[in-house]
């Protein structure tokens, strides 16, 4: 996965103004070009954003794959020092090498709940007064049968997530 990575062109910056230079069209145009982001490029990209962080002295945790959704990687990056260097190095790391990237690759692809939190999903919402189906298979089924509740989704979701899956990183993200 790193060799992949480290197959990518360099950020095109149009005015040597940082993050606010760069281009993340030519700098991810070697997984963006073809308009289709394989699994294997998605990997490398995060792999590459990663590793631009790590350069920049901040540590991250191994990647693992969400089970709220089965396609989305979650890791976490330990904030240090300066916020705001943190938050210029986080652009400039997101802009080379996964701000457009991630999204094309995970609106491509289909979600698929992990069974056992899908399970205990229900039972959550089933004990806040939330009647369920038991056809809901993705966040966007519970949400949309919650109505207007979808907080109480959220917080179903991810107290199970952490309860079946408490080595996943701290930052939780979940889509619909």
């Amino acid at each position: 996965m790193v060799a992949a990575a480290a197959c990518a062109p360099p950020a095109v910056e149009h005015d040597g103004g940082g993050a606010a230079g760069i281009d993340p069209e030519s700098a991810q145009g070697w997984a963006l070009d073809d308009h289709v982001v394989t699994q294997d490029e998605y990997r490398a990209a995060v792999t590459g954003f990663i590793s631009c962080m790590a350069a920049a002295g901040y540590q991250s945790t191994e990647p693992v794959v969400s089970p709220v959704d089965g396609i989305t990687l979650l890791y976490d990056i330990t904030p240090e020092g300066d916020p705001k260097i943190w938050n210029e190095k986080i652009e400039t790391c997101n802009l080379l090498h996964l701000s457009h990237i991630e999204p094309a690759y995970l609106e491509s692809r289909q979600q698929i709940m992990d069974e056992s939190l899908r399970e205990a999903t229900i039972t959550c919402l089933d004990n806040q007064g939330i009647g369920m189906t038991g056809r809901e298979r993705v966040v966007a089924d519970f949400a949309a049968a919650a109505g207007e509740r979808t907080q109480t989704v959220m917080e179903c979701v991810t107290d199970s997530a952490r309860k079946l899956f408490p080595e996943l990183p701290d930052e939780l993200t979940i889509r619909w």
